[in-house]
């Protein structure tokens, strides 16, 4: 069974002490980002964080998908951060561990007025992540 990318975000913000919430949703069989763009809400320390989670590989394609978005420019002109995370399942040793890395639009200080949101570089992968982790007995 595959895991779904907004279990791997939540998992991730509670590993990282954030408060996150899946804001897709189902429209019959229909699947929708909250306003075309986001899959979840972080309210990380530094700003509020609307996520687009992607499997490994479709990083470019959601990026271009929220490029075209037509709210884009109602973002753009308040302090919230979009991020793009990827999500790669890797095999260390005999177990199967998760690996993130994002791509940042918009704001992530106070000084979000003085500057044009733009993607940032694509960030560097993290160390593999037990995401799900067996209880000790």
């Amino acid at each position: 069974m595959a895991t779904s990318t907004n279990a791997l975000t939540a998992r991730y913000c509670a590993l990282k002490g954030w408060k996150s919430e899946t804001v897709q949703s189902w429209r019959g069989k229909v699947r929708h980002d909250l306003f075309g763009i986001g899959d979840s809400i972080v309210l990380h320390p530094d700003a509020l964080v609307l996520v687009q989670n992607c499997s490994y590989g479709t990083l470019k394609a959601h990026r271009d998908a929220i490029d075209a978005n037509p709210h884009l420019d109602w973002f753009d002109r308040h302090p919230v951060s979009i991020q793009l995370w990827e999500w790669r399942k890797v095999r260390v040793g005999r177990k199967k561990l998760w690996r993130v890395r994002n791509q940042v639009r918009g704001f992530m200080s106070k000084s979000w007025t003085t500057v044009r949101p733009v993607w940032g570089e694509v960030g560097e992968w993290s160390e593999p992540l037990d995401l799900y982790p067996k209880a000790v007995m």
